[in-house]
């Protein structure tokens, strides 16, 4: 690892145990697509879980972040965005009563600001 560089996990949206070998994957989440990748595609996703990491990079010009891992059954992709971070933990909040309610999946879409600066992204239940 890069000197001035570190990556720990913060949080997981849903209370569920990583193993040693998802740890290490998600802590290089920069080998995952980046989450406007979705933006390109129709299909949906089916997350499982997010884990928020912290970052500290001394050579960002904001040295201490957050970033998003979405982990799908299938798959990883990472966002900076905390808009779109906040909408899919209000999705997992409900998971397991959204898996025994049948077919269920998220957009991700991106929406302008109200004040028209801007973009932002959220995770839209379908």
């Amino acid at each position: 690892m890069k000197e001035g560089y570190s990556v720990k996990i913060y949080a997981c949206a849903r209370e569920t145990e990583l193993t040693a070998k998802e740890k290490i994957r998600i802590k290089d989440f920069t080998s995952f697509p980046k989450v406007e990748e979705l933006l390109k595609r129709d299909d949906l996703i089916k997350p499982v879980n997010m884990i928020t990491l912290d970052v500290h990079n001394e050579t960002s010009e904001n040295t201490d972040y957050k970033v998003y891992v979405i982990l799908t059954a299938d798959s990883m992709y990472y966002t900076s965005s905390e808009s779109l971070a906040e909408s899919l933990t209000d999705i997992l909040d409900e998971y397991e009563q959204l898996e025994t309610e049948g077919d269920w999946g998220v957009k991700i879409e991106e929406f302008k600001s109200k004040n028209n600066t801007g973009c932002f992204y959220k995770a839209v239940l379908v």
